[in-house]
């Protein structure tokens, strides 16, 4: 009998998604999916001039080196995210448990989504002459949280207090 659930990368997509969206709503942000791609999957933005365009990646695998976690990002989306862009952009890697069941636990007071996400601007990076993959450095403490949209707004010269 065929399943009526999401493949797991569709779970894991909307999972990631759902998270993006969960810490931007906690920031007082909307968080809308563009109809068009160009390596994001998400914008968030305030209720001013401020946005910020988010590509979401979800993944179990996360190797840790030196302080960094490093993740397999296709080469299109590497370009998309280091080249010009008139729009901020960050990469976001959301880390979640092998065991589906294990990404979230719920009761009355509490929902709780397992692991977080990690997030990484690509402006200004090197070009690749990668033709599949680049391999991406995310710091292990650059967690992705309701002032990090606000920070990256600053940083734009957006004038904005969340």
């Amino acid at each position: 009998m065929p399943s009526n659930r999401l493949s797991r990368n569709m779970t894991k997509q909307e999972f990631s998604f759902a998270y993006v969206k969960a810490v931007c709503a906690g920031a007082g942000l909307s968080c809308v999916q563009p109809y068009d791609s160009y390596s994001r999957d998400l914008r968030a933005s305030s209720t001013g001039p401020a946005e910020l365009d988010i590509q979401v990646k979800c993944t179990e695998e996360l190797p840790e080196h030196d302080g960094y976690y490093s993740f397999p990002l296709e080469v299109p989306d590497y370009r998309n995210l280091s080249g010009p862009r008139a729009i901020p952009a960050i990469l976001i890697v959301v880390h979640v448990p092998k065991l589906i069941p294990e990404w979230l636990s719920q009761t009355e007071t509490e929902l709780s989504l397992r692991r977080c996400g990690y997030w990484v601007s690509l402006r200004g990076a090197p070009p690749t002459k990668n033709t599949e993959t680049v391999t991406v450095r995310l710091p292990k403490g650059q967690v992705f949280t309701v002032e990090t949209p606000w920070q990256i707004f600053r940083d734009a010269g957006f004038e904005c207090v969340p």
